[in-house]
């Protein structure tokens, strides 16, 4: 199937924020109010997150004696 590149670069309609309540990231849609602040995350800046949270772990198991 091929998806029209205008498709794939439109606003998203769903973003991810954390919840303050259980600390859990829920899915949250364009009339939330915080869909246009800074905590709200497209599904490519979470993908992103995750990679960089990744290297930091991967670093600090590669240079202390506590790696998981």
């Amino acid at each position: 199937m091929v998806v029209p590149v205008s498709v794939i670069y439109e606003t998203p309609i769903k973003k991810f924020v954390k919840s303050n309540k259980t600390g859990e990231w829920c899915i949250i849609e364009s009339d939330d109010m915080d869909f246009n602040t800074r905590f709200a995350m497209t599904y490519a800046e979470m993908k992103q997150e995750v990679r960089l949270m990744n290297t930091a772990l991967e670093r600090y198991k590669l240079n202390t004696k506590y790696g998981v």
